[in-house]
């Protein structure tokens, strides 16, 4: 079995880390102990962000450091995933930015996935919302969103236990005022917008406060014509609501004789713009 073997010695000003480790390579390692006792820095370590005056770091059959011979190999060589405690992303870029700046600097042969895939997902919310009622005249389950209504596929769930939905920003129309037409989709939530972040030269992502987060991305055509601002009280059309599928109810009862897409339009015509 291969195993990654270690040895670091660091030294701060009012810590000093010494750790010697042997662990296998398969399967799950958990460093656990007080706050300030040195985890942050051995995986710091171990990704290379943090180079040890006195250090060793063997994976598998390859050394990747070893100070006696001045041998350590540059972070960008270390086939590492590194989750960071806190956000470490520009600020001044959007999310296919973010994820570019560090696509680019995988060499070409590398990459998994061509540049126009990055980033190409449409972002979503993702909301708990318990069970209301069952409609069962209409085939639907009615969950209730911070004093609001969505309307889902029937679920087989008893009433009151919590649902994980996903609302695609691609999903969610921005409405000024109830229209006065009637209208087919069910799901129309009171909201305000909270912030508009220009994503391309044709489109903008609208985040939304429906005493949750919510996102709608609409045309740049359509923000200009809505005169849509930060601070505005609108009215969000979502026309698909996902359910997460791990957290659909099991085969039982009269309910789960009905068919369940995993996404199904409750209501997908509207007069909306978007």
């Amino acid at each position: 079995m291969s195993r990654l073997r270690a040895c670091f010695g660091v030294q701060f000003p009012a810590f000093h880390l010494n750790v010697e480790m042997d662990v296998p390579m398969s399967g799950i390692t958990a460093i656990f102990g007080p706050s300030g006792s040195g985890k942050t820095t051995l995986l710091r370590c171990l990704a290379g962000l943090e180079r040890a005056p006195q250090g060793f770091l063997q994976v598998g059959d390859e050394v990747w450091q070893d100070e006696k011979v001045g041998l350590c190999r540059p972070l960008s060589q270390r086939p590492i995933g590194y989750v960071f405690q806190e956000p470490r992303l520009f600020p001044h870029y959007n999310v296919r930015a973010n994820l570019l700046y560090g696509y680019k600097r995988v060499p070409s042969e590398e990459r998994r996935i061509a540049m126009e895939q990055v980033g190409a997902h449409r972002i979503g919310a993702v909301l708990d919302a318990p069970v209301a009622a069952h409609e069962a005249e209409y085939g639907l389950t009615r969950l209730e969103c911070h004093g609001q209504s969505l309307f889902v596929p029937p679920q087989a769930v008893a009433v009151g236990q919590v649902m994980r939905v996903h609302i695609l920003s691609s999903d969610v129309s921005v409405v000024i005022g109830r229209t006065g037409c009637p209208t087919s989709v069910l799901n129309v939530l009171e909201a305000t917008i909270i912030e508009i972040r220009e994503m391309d030269q044709a489109s903008v992502d609208v985040r939304l406060d429906i005493r949750a987060p919510l996102v709608a991305s609409i045309t740049r055509k359509s923000l200009i014509t809505l005169g849509l601002k930060p601070g505005q009280r609108v009215f969000a059309h979502i026309k698909v609501v996902a359910l997460n599928e791990e957290l659909k109810a099991c085969s039982t009862g009269d309910w789960a004789k009905k068919p369940q897409a995993p996404r199904m339009s409750v209501g997908e015509i509207s007069s909306s713009a978007e």
